[in-house]
């Protein structure tokens, strides 16, 4: 199931079963289109990419090259007294053996995991942190091991100040960090880096050395690293979409959770919604988080096994995900919200017999405990008798027992006596129970 699916059924109004459930006919319907959009979408964007020589697939710009100066070392071609084309073939001289395993399609032959890895060099890193600034007077400035791209995290920041007639009033009203420093070639550098809100930024150029680092127009905190952001990636190629019709960056961490049969490491789809720092933080409104959650899937091998991994990234032509484990295996995946089938309901619970809750999203987690609640705000008659039913994916019927439990035998709670003679709203009490989604809610296709 595709993220533009979300944008697609995003056309409907709110409380559309197209929109919110996607189990639902309309919103499996519309899938067909959008995974065929998701696909022609990442292969528009890698061949947009493809021409790019500073790409980050490439590191951090380094041009390759090849030197053919020997005649043998490509093929040449000359023309025969009887007038026909001779080639002569460079020689081959293969020093090891190699097995020749058969692949079933040309995604396996172009882009499946390689079977050995041979290390080129090795670049030995003593700290990855080359700038501090945490508001202390101590500061952390480097030469940096390995010339590369700065990795600049804005973290902590209480107010963005605005410059106005009766506040701020010696500011700039800009926010932005000026980085001096040297490149490759030692030529002195100055890169104003624009600072929106707290979060991750890549300068543009390659540096070498950190003369000095100047924030301006905040009050947080500046951390320079080299490498990628340590507690999530980005995946380039898909957008994540939000059934309210919010959008951002799809962003990719991998967290650890208790679940039924044990630890699971779990996959967490969300994005940071784009926010302006001055238009919240003025150092007296509370902070919330940014993050907002899209899907969560558990990470599973080939056999339905768990495993531990230890990093994860996007393979730039195939625009999969590759995780490594702790094993040293690479397992390579499809990532998708997961599919959901259509809806299973016994046949005697019906619309007229039965009020069917319908909540925000049409999700949860495995393990995950929702508090639902009983609420009768327009009774037009007394209450005499409510039964609370919950139906699993395999149609498994459950009811709602009078200590909050679930179990197969009926139970209804009754009205308040007297109920023939009192309002209707004095015929029943409201009250809140639990449900959890444990693993033996799963169905076959992966929805609780």
């Amino acid at each position: 199931m595709s993220f533009l699916r979300q944008r697609m059924v995003n056309k409907f109004p709110l409380w559309t079963k197209a929109r919110n459930d996607p189990s639902s006919l309309g919103s499996r319907l519309f899938s067909v289109w959008a995974e065929y959009f998701d696909w022609a979408y990442a292969d528009n964007k890698r061949l947009q990419d493809d021409t790019k020589l500073l790409k980050r697939g490439l590191g951090i710009g380094y041009l390759y090259q090849v030197e053919l100066t020997e005649e043998e070392d490509f093929i040449t071609s000359t023309v025969s007294s009887a007038g026909e084309d001779v080639f002569t073939y460079p020689v081959s001289v293969v020093a090891d053996t190699f097995t020749v395993t058969r692949v079933d399609n040309i995604d396996e032959l172009c882009w499946s995991p390689p079977t050995r890895f041979t290390e080129v060099t090795q670049i030995g890193v003593d700290n990855t942190q080359v700038y501090a600034d945490l508001r202390t007077g101590s500061v952390n400035i480097e030469v940096i091991d390995y010339p590369a791209h700065l990795l600049v995290q804005v973290v902590n920041s209480l107010d963005y100040f605005h410059k106005t007639p009766l506040r701020n009033t010696r500011v700039s009203g800009k926010h932005l960090i000026i980085i001096t420093g040297r490149d490759v070639n030692g030529t002195r550098i100055v890169e104003h880096l624009p600072i929106v809100d707290d979060g991750y930024y890549w300068t543009k150029n390659v540096y070498t050395e950190i003369e000095e680092v100047v924030p301006e127009g905040f009050d947080g905190d500046i951390l320079v690293t080299i490498g990628e952001p340590a507690d999530f990636i980005t995946d380039p190629f898909r957008t994540c979409v939000l059934d309210d019709g919010n959008e951002g960056p799809l962003r990719l961490e991998v967290t650890a959770q208790e679940a039924g049969i044990g630890t699971l490491a779990l996959l967490r789809y969300y994005t940071d919604l784009a926010k302006e720092g001055v238009n919240y933080r003025d150092g007296v409104v509370e902070i919330q988080p940014n993050d907002e959650d899209a899907w969560e899937q558990y990470l599973l091998d080939q056999e339905g096994d768990p495993y531990e991994p230890v990093d994860i990234a996007i393979h730039p032509n195939s625009t999969r995900l590759y995780v490594l484990d702790t094993g040293g295996f690479v397992h390579v995946y499809n990532h998708n919200p997961t599919a959901f089938g259509p809806p299973q309901h016994p046949e005697y619970i019906t619309k007229t017999s039965y009020l069917e809750c319908i909540p925000i999203k049409h999700w949860a987690r495995m393990d995950e405990e929702m508090t639902l609640f009983t609420r009768f705000a327009r009774m037009r008659v007394p209450i005499q008798r409510v039964t609370i039913v919950r139906v699993k994916p395999d149609t498994t019927i459950e009811f709602l027992q009078g200590d909050k439990t679930w179990n197969a035998s009926s139970y209804e709670f009754l009205g308040q006596p007297g109920f023939f003679n009192q309002q209707p709203t004095e015929s029943w009490q409201d009250f809140s129970f639990t449900v959890e989604f444990d693993g033996r809610w799963t169905n076959r296709f992966g929805q609780y």
